[in-house]
């Protein structure tokens, strides 16, 4: 449940990998740890990640997904060599600060599985992304400046709301792959799915599997709220279905390479 007082006269190491624990809190001694590039610390009990964080400013990567945070410091926007942050699966994070602009060599930001009703403004402004994952969250349309992520080339908003894409994806050239629920989009520009370019996959929900889903997170929402009265630990979030889509989404590149067409077959058959 907690890191060992030990750990604090190692701070020569330059990777944390700490899974599946009920840790609930990070060290009062991570900021000694200024040599960390890679903090990889999912699926614990962790609350909030504390402003110290933001003395880590050779940090590359930090993944927290699949915890409890609710908010994210202002000072991690002090992280500038941070390339991938990966915050999915801890439900009550709804905003971004709007320091995160700072981090310009961001290539990856997953923030799927929460709250947010829109892209944060902070999102926008890293020009850098390679790869943003929105999805599973409460979004109804994305912004007309969009386009200002040049060099997109992966876009995840799957199990949201929209009803409507704008038009101004259709102008990131460097966009290869966007996934999206097909089950109410009514307006999509046809520069967008048409291009051969594009790997445009709509994901559909029959209604059976809607009414379910609606009420696994009934009951999720009175699970969650118990915990929080009794200061329980969480069970870990299924992640599943996000590694999936990820496992489907890195086949479709290997599909790549296959050859259109086959010059010769050779059938053999025994009798």
């Amino acid at each position: 449940m907690d890191f060992p007082r030990e750990l604090q006269w190692m701070t020569y190491l330059k990777e944390w990998h700490v899974r599946r624990t009920r840790i609930c809190q990070l060290p009062d001694y991570l900021a000694l740890f200024t040599q960390l590039t890679v903090l990889d610390i999912p699926k614990n009990a962790i609350t909030e990640l504390p402003p110290e964080i933001g003395k880590l400013t050779v940090l590359r990567e930090l993944y927290v997904s699949y915890n409890r945070l609710s908010r994210v410091p202002p000072e991690l926007g002090n992280c500038e060599k941070l390339e991938r942050l990966e915050l999915a699966g801890n439900h009550n994070l709804s905003e971004l600060p709007f320091e995160l602009s700072s981090l310009k060599q961001l290539v990856h930001l997953d923030i799927a599985e929460n709250r947010f009703v829109s892209i944060p403004i902070c999102a926008l402004r890293m020009t850098s992304l390679q790869l943003l994952d929105l999805s599973n969250n409460c979004m109804t349309d994305l912004p007309q400046d969009m386009d200002r992520l040049e060099q997109l080339v992966t876009l995840f908003i799957h199990k949201n709301n929209f009803n409507y894409l704008p038009h101004c994806l259709a102008n990131i050239t460097t966009l290869a792959t966007i996934v999206v629920s097909g089950d109410e989009l009514t307006c999509i520009p046809t520069k967008l799915c048409n291009n051969p370019k594009i790997k445009f996959i709509r994901l559909y929900d029959n209604p059976a599997s809607k009414e379910k889903k609606k009420k696994e997170e009934k009951k999720k929402e009175g699970v969650r709220r118990r915990w929080r009265e009794q200061r329980e630990t969480e069970e870990v979030k299924d992640s599943g279905e996000k590694e999936f889509i990820e496992a489907y989404i890195s086949s479709l590149k290997d599909r790549d390479t296959v050859p259109y067409a086959t010059t010769k077959v050779s059938i053999s058959c025994l009798l």
